[in-house]
């Protein structure tokens, strides 16, 4: 992990909203904290002590299933998005994160001046079958476009999802980390 800007933990049943995580991974702080107040859902971004955040820029949804925040990593912007979205099949609650998510990455971009993006999490959707939420793997899939996201193993020809159990390997899946 010591050369890690940042990483994103969720589904951290986290109660309090306030968490400030603090001795919880050596050298990394959080801003970034989206509790439901409950044992449930949740997302976490830590970020390397030397990486400066932009005051204020933290959102955090709070029903525990999105993030986001701003960064200066090596002089430049970045908007950093993590997401824990609704496990259930209700394609109608899915789809209504994914587009809050896609509203509020473009108010960030006018808001910030930049559209350096990066997005990580759960989606708890099935992008290479879409038998189930399908509004909501359409919704996913125009964030994608619409900032022109790019798998990050892509170059490598790696996935950064990882799905056990699973057959058949398809690069567009939904735990994964995304950037611009």
């Amino acid at each position: 992990m010591k050369n890690r800007n940042l990483f994103f933990l969720t589904e951290t049943q986290i109660e309090d909203r306030e968490f400030k995580g603090r001795n919880v991974f050596r050298g990394y702080y959080t801003k970034q904290v989206s509790s439901s107040g409950r044992r449930a859902g949740g997302v976490v971004v830590f970020v390397k002590k030397r990486i400066e955040y932009v005051e204020e820029s933290a959102y955090n949804c709070l029903e525990g299933h999105y993030t986001l925040g701003v960064y200066k990593i090596d002089g430049m912007k970045i908007i950093v998005v993590g997401v824990y979205s609704d496990s259930s099949n209700i394609d109608r609650e899915a789809s209504r994160i994914m587009e809050e998510i896609r509203q509020k990455i473009g108010e960030y971009v006018v808001l910030h001046s930049t559209t350096k993006i990066i997005v990580s999490g759960d989606f708890n959707l099935h992008l290479d079958t879409e038998h189930t939420k399908k509004q909501a793997c359409k919704n996913l899939r125009r964030i994608i476009e619409q900032y022109s996201l790019i798998d990050l193993g892509e170059d490598r020809k790696e996935s950064t999802w990882r799905r056990p159990g699973r057959a058949r390997i398809n690069p567009l899946h939904t735990d994964v980390v995304w950037t611009t």
